[in-house]
């Protein structure tokens, strides 16, 4: 009976490892971060009115985590660089650049919210040139600024980035913070703990001390 005792602070300590993890404890970028990261991905064509708004972003930073919010159109049929064969699709392609990027944001507390497919072109549009067509949307959650960072400064990024840059024609990308979650990793991993807890106290629970007979 008195590892009964036990269970509930141990899955209070296995929930409060995952929230140190999962929102992180590093704080906002440093300047020498910030340095850093815009000369690591400065050669890599992006151009410089967006580069400067990566540095604004990031100069921005608190610390805390944000979702990145995306429109994409594929293309049809996609480009063949390296890597993409006649008759693959913009899809395959793409799953090309996400078998990258999913590990890579896995390991950093970051994932997917939400990810679907237009149903239609767009219903409402008003001063947006060219933005009626769309073939899915998705939000990403990022940890923080730094792991965005850490995540497209590898050097690993560029070559899987190719196949993005295969995979779509267009696309729409701004960050958002702060924003509002319901449910998420924090409640299904709360929720499952308190399972997890309540089926081990119910086992040592009932668990009798065997009597010895003389």
């Amino acid at each position: 009976m008195r590892n009964v005792r036990f269970v509930w602070p141990a899955a209070a300590i296995l929930y409060l490892a995952f929230i140190g993890w999962y929102d992180g404890l590093s704080g906002p970028l440093s300047s020498d971060e910030i340095d850093g990261y815009i000369d690591a991905v400065e050669g890599s064509g992006i151009r410089e009115d967006r580069l400067s708004l990566l540095r604004k972003f990031l100069e921005e930073d608190n610390g805390e985590d944000f979702v990145m919010v995306n429109a994409i159109l594929l293309r049809d049929p996609p480009l063949l660089v390296e890597g993409i064969e006649p008759g693959d699709t913009a899809r395959e392609a793409l799953d090309r650049y996400m078998a990258y990027m999913m590990p890579a944001l896995l390991s950093r507390a970051s994932h997917p919210i939400f990810v679907g497919r237009a149903a239609l072109p767009a219903i409402e549009i008003w001063g947006v040139e060219g933005g009626d067509d769309w073939s899915m949307t998705g939000l990403m959650r990022y940890r923080s600024r730094r792991d965005m960072m850490d995540i497209v400064a590898n050097p690993g990024f560029n070559a899987s980035h190719e196949f993005k840059i295969a995979a779509i024609e267009k696309t729409i990308a701004f960050p958002v913070t702060p924003y509002t979650q319901i449910g998420g990793p924090k409640i299904v991993v709360a929720l499952f703990l308190v399972s997890l807890a309540a089926i081990g106290h119910l086992i040592l629970g009932s668990r009798r001390p065997s009597q010895r007979t003389g």
